[in-house]
C-alpha cells in the first residue's frame, strides 16, 4: 500500500494557514481603512457645521447690530433658516451692570457704601469685604501705597501684579485678593460688572440684587419691580413688557425718594445706549456663540410701554455705608490705560467696544419665537 509523503501534507497545511492569515491580515486593513475614511468623513462634516454655525451667528450679530432693530423683534432676532439650522439673538442694556472703574475710582466715599452692599448680598461679612474693596481700589490706583486692608505687590509677589491700571476686563477682577472666597461664595458675580457700562446704571435692566445695593430699596420692592418690567408673559424684552418709562416712575415703584442731584451718587437710567448682543448659531447639534457690545449712539428702544416714554437720567444718593467712609486714595487712573468706551472700531455710528466668540453646550431654547404663556 501506497503512502503520502509526510513532508507533502505538511506543506499543504502550512499552505492553508498562510492564505487564512493573510486573509485575516486583508480583513483587518479593509475595515481599518473603513474606520478611518468614516472618520474623516464624519470629521469634514463636523467641521462643516461648526463653520455653518459660526456663519449663521454672524449673520444674526449683524441683525442684532442694526440701530433700527429692537430686542422684541422675536421675527429677526428668532429665525429658523431650514430644518433644524438658524440663530438666535438676545439684547441687552449693558448699563444693567455696573462699571467697576468708574465706581472704583471715584473720590466719593458714598461708593464704598455701595461697595459693602454688594459684597453683603454676596455673602460675605465686614471684614472679608473690607479686605476685598481696598485689595480693588490698590489695583486701580497707580501708586504702590497700601490702603488700610489692601494688598500691593509684597502680597502678590508676583512681577507686574497689581497692574495699577483699570481693570479691561471683568474676568481681571478675579486675579484680586480675596475674589476667590467671592468666586466659591457667589460665582455668578461677574454678572454684576462690566467695563464697558457708561457709569450710569438702568433700573429696566439692572437685577433685583443690583437695585438693591445700589438704590437701598426694599429687597421685595426690588423684585416686583423686575417681574413687572418684564410685563404678563414674564419674559423679558418682548412687546408686553411694562419697563419704566421715566426715572421718577422707577423711582416711585422702588419705594426710593429722589434726592436730587447728590455729588458723587451713582447715577440712574432708564435706558442704555450700550448694547451687549448675543448671536448663536445652530446646526443641528453643533451651537456656536458670539458676543458684541456695541454703543450705537442712541439709547436701546425696546418693547412695552415702559420705553415709549421719555428717559431719566438722575443721581440718587447711595444708601448709607455700615461703616465709616474711607476716601479712596490714588489717581483716577494710569495714563496710557484705555479709557472707559475706548472701542475696537466703528461702522457707521456704531462703535464696537468688544467682540468675542464660544462654544455652546446649554439649550438656548427653540429656533421659532417663543409662545407667549
Amino acid at each position: 500500500m501506497k503512502t503520502r509523503p509526510a513532508n507533502a501534507s505538511t506543506r499543504r497545511g502550512s499552505a492553508l494557514l498562510a492564505v487564512m492569515w493573510i486573509i485575516a491580515l486583508m480583513t483587518m486593513l479593509v475595515g481599518t481603512t473603513a474606520l478611518l475614511l468614516t472618520e474623516d468623513v464624519q470629521t469634514i462634516q463636523t467641521r462643516s457645521d461648526m463653520f455653518r454655525a459660526r456663519m449663521l451667528a454672524e449673520a444674526g450679530l449683524a441683525i442684532g447690530a442694526n440701530p433700527g432693530v429692537k430686542p422684541d423683534d422675536v421675527n429677526l432676532l428668532r429665525r429658523e433658516v431650514s430644518p433644524g439650522e438658524g440663530y438666535i439673538v438676545t439684547m441687552h442694556g449693558e448699563d444693567g451692570r455696573l462699571n467697576p472703574n468708574r465706581l472704583l475710582q471715584s473720590d466719593d466715599p458714598n461708593n464704598r457704601g455701595i461697595l459693602l452692599n454688594i459684597m453683603k448680598a454676596w455673602g460675605l461679612n465686614l471684614d472679608e469685604s473690607q479686605i476685598i474693596i481696598d485689595s480693588l481700589l490698590d489695583w486701580v490706583d497707580q501708586d504702590d501705597s497700601e490702603h488700610m486692608h489692601g494688598a500691593e505687590k509684597k502680597f502678590y509677589n508676583t512681577p507686574g501684579m497689581p497692574f495699577n491700571r483699570p481693570f479691561r476686563t471683568v474676568e481681571e477682577m478675579s486675579l484680586v485678593r480675596g475674589m476667590s472666597e467671592v468666586e466659591r461664595r457667589y460665582p455668578n458675580w461677574r454678572d454684576w460688572f462690566s467695563v464697558y457700562a457708561s457709569g450710569t446704571l438702568d433700573v429696566n435692566e439692572a437685577s433685583a440684587e443690583l437695585i438693591t445695593a445700589v438704590t437701598g430699596a426694599d429687597p421685595m420692592m426690588a423684585q416686583q419691580f423686575v417681574a413687572r418690567r418684564a410685563g404678563p408673559d414674564g419674559i423679558p424684552h418682548t412687546k408686553d413688557d411694562m419697563t419704566a418709562p421715566d426715572l421718577p416712575t422707577a423711582l416711585r415703584l422702588l419705594g426710593v425718594p429722589s434726592l436730587g442731584t447728590q455729588q458723587g451718587a451713582i447715577p440712574l437710567g432708564v435706558q442704555s445706549s450700550i448694547v451687549r448682543i448675543e448671536s448663536v448659531g445652530v446646526v443641528g447639534n453643533f451651537k456656536r456663540k458670539l458676543f458684541a457690545v456695541l454703543n450705537r449712539g442712541m439709547p436701546m428702544a425696546g418693547g412695552g410701554s415702559g420705553l415709549s416714554g421719555g428717559a431719566g437720567i438722575a443721581p440718587v444718593a447711595s444708601p448709607p455705608p455700615s461703616v465709616a467712609p474711607v476716601t479712596p486714595g490714588g489717581p483716577a487712573g494710569l495714563p496710557g490705560a484705555p479709557a472707559p468706551g475706548a472701542g475696537m472700531g466703528a461702522v457707521g455710528n456704531t462703535q464696537i467696544l468688544w467682540l468675542g466668540e464660544q462654544d455652546v453646550h446649554g439649550d438656548e431654547g427653540p429656533l421659532t419665537a417663543p409662545r407667549r404663556r
